[in-house]
Parts: structure tokens; sequence; C-alpha cells
């Protein structure tokens, strides 16, 4: 999902700038706001897919092992499994691309390869989007992951939905002080910030605890409410209403899609488009890793060689440098899983197999 936004972005770099005229209604062309409204353009909320996934899978695995919370475990899963391979993509990115001269010779670069190197670059409005913009969501999800033992504790003591709503208490009082620190205009740092999208992390976590006593979020309309939430979405894109709608609304639909596909009867299937897709949910991580920049630097080429000039020749030879990305992101991350993402987690269980283990912290 996130690739092909990115795919989008690359081709038709205005698909995301989004005007309105003075009636308050989207403005462009009838192809630019056709654009504006393709599943590729809603590509950007797989972050927040992503997010609802890693609050199910954790909690679950959680309550799944006794409710038994050990922190020193639980950090050293997250660190290996993340860290290692995000440390070397970043290390080829400022050499490959910028080179490191562009990081150390400025104290303005210093600082911003020190934030990535902490993951701490989503602070930092000028940083958030430096040396490889997807790397955003790694520091969000790293600090997400701190955040866990917090939502653990007041889960113990008031519950999993008061802890839930303490998140979203929490991001409804981070958008108001967002919205007077900005005046109203969009800031990624703000608007990214871990304490806003914390609830929906939370959300994740919430629907695992669920699951898990036979219970369901949305009863048995879950479908019906992520199609509502999917025009609430489209209409808070066309209308111009506050960007923070279309966030809520984004969460709200994948919440909702996601509880509708796992209450689904499983039915196996086995053939070449399913064994493909699961090769790349595989290597999902390297591939996110690694895809933007690489696209970034094809196209860039490609212009420089003037493969791109004429209009005809920009969208079908777009499409095919496209094409010929991807299978170039999927080899490379493809070997990102196998040689560095494999061992560094194989490292992390030895490491922990040879230390004394330590009582649950909760």
């Amino acid at each position: 999902m996130v690739f092909l936004f990115h795919a989008q972005l690359v081709l038709f770099p205005r698909s995301d700038n989004l005007l309105y005229s003075e009636d308050g209604t989207m403005s462009g062309s009838a192809s630019d706001i056709l654009l504006k409204f393709s599943p590729t353009a809603f590509g950007w909320s797989g972050v927040q897919l992503f997010l609802l996934i890693s609050g199910y899978v954790i909690h679950r695995n959680f309550l799944n092992h006794g409710s038994n919370f050990q922190a020193g475990t639980y950090f050293s899963k997250r660190f290996w499994r993340i860290y290692p391979p995000y440390i070397i993509t970043l290390a080829a990115t400022v050499l490959m691309i910028a080179g490191l001269r562009a990081y150390v010779q400025t104290s303005e670069g210093f600082i911003d390869l020190l934030q990535h190197v902490f993951l701490v670059h989503n602070f930092s409005e000028k940083n958030i989007y430096g040396i490889n913009p997807s790397l955003w969501s790694l520091a969000l999800e790293m600090q997400l992951y701190l955040l866990y033992p917090i939502f653990l504790i007041i889960r113990k003591l008031k519950g999993v939905g008061f802890a839930f709503i303490i998140s979203i208490l929490l991001a409804i009082v981070l958008k108001v002080f967002e919205n007077r620190l900005t005046d109203g205009y969009y800031h990624a740092s703000y608007y990214f910030s871990t304490g806003a999208l914390w609830y929906n992390w939370c959300a994740g976590a919430l629907m695992a605890e669920y699951h898990l006593s036979k219970k369901q979020l949305f009863s048995s309309s879950a479908g019906l409410v992520s199609i509502g939430a999917m025009i609430i979405y489209m209409g808070s894109r066309y209308f111009e209403f506050h960007p923070n709608l279309m966030l809520f609304t984004a969460v709200l639909f994948w919440t909702a899609f996601m509880e509708w596909y796992l209450l689904k009867p499983i039915q196996k299937t086995t053939g070449l488009a399913y064994r493909a897709l699961v090769s790349m949910g595989i290597c999902s991580y390297s591939l996110y890793l690694i895809h933007q920049p690489i696209i970034h630097e094809l196209f860039t080429l490609s212009k420089k060689m003037g493969a791109l000039e004429s209009e005809v020749n920009y969208y079908v030879s777009g499409i095919i440098l496209l094409l010929l990305s991807f299978i170039i992101i999927y080899i490379i991350a493809w070997i990102l899983y196998k040689y560095i993402e494999l061992p560094s987690i194989k490292l992390g269980s030895r490491l922990r197999n040879n230390s004394r283990p330590a009582p649950p912290l909760l």
C-alpha cells in the first residue's frame, strides 16, 4: 500500500496536494480529483493499518502467555527485530545516496543523522522526512513500544477499555494544542506525534483483548462501519475539513475492516498469487525500509537520461520503471530479510537464552 502511494507521488507529484476553492470544495481538473481519490492515494494510511496490527499482535502474544510481562524479553525482541535492519539501511542510504560528508560537515546534517540513529527524528519538523522519508514511522513505532508498559499498568488498574479511553483523550488534548501552536496549519511532527497516534496502536491491543474474550468491537456491523468510515473519509477529503478528521476516519476504517477480516471464515489458498503475497509479507519490513529512496533515485536517473521527457513516454516509461523498481526492491528486501533480519532475530534469541530470566514486571 505505502509503496503504491509513494509510486503515485513520484509519477504525479501534485496528487497529494489538496487545494480547495472558496466554497470549501476540492479544486482542480476532473483527472486531478479522480487521482486524489484513487485507491493508491489512500496508501498513506498503510501506516495506520500497520500500527493496528502491531498493537494486536504484541498484546495478543502477551495475553496468550498468561499476561506475564517480562520487560527484558519484550524490549530485547523489539530491538533485535527492528533496529539492526534499520541502522544498516540508514547507513546504506547515507553512504550511497547523500554521502557521509553531507551529514558530518555541518551541524544541521550531523543533528539530522544523530536524530535518525537514536530514532527521535519524528520530533523534528525539519528532519522527520530527512535521509529516508519512510523512516519516520519506525521512530514512531519504537516509541510506541516504550509506551506499552504504561498501557499495561493502566489496564491492570482500571481495565483495557479505560486504557484505550486514556489514549483517545491524550490524542484529543494533543490535537487541541497542535491547533493552537500551529494556527491550524499542517505540521507532520505534530500531526504524526507519538502521543497523538498512541490510540491507533492501542486500538489493535483492545481488539486483541476483545477477540480473546470471544467478543467483538463492532458486533456484527464491522463491515458497515468500515464502509461508513470510508464515506466520511472521502467527504472530509473532498470538502475542506480539518485533516485530523481524515486521520481519525482512516483509523476507524482499518479497525473495523481488520475485525471484519479476522472474523471471516478461513479459506485455505495455495495459488501463485497467494504465495507471492506471503513472500512479500515475509520481507515486508525490509521492503518498507528501502523502497522510497530506490524509487526516487531510479526516477531521478531516468529523468537525467531523458527517458521521461515527452508526456507519452512519461506515463509509459514511468509505469515500466515502477515495475522494474519493485522487482529490484523485492530482490534486495529478500536478501536483507535472509541475511540481516533473520540473523538479527536469532542473535537476540541466543543472547536472551544465555542470560538469567528476569521476574515478570506486571
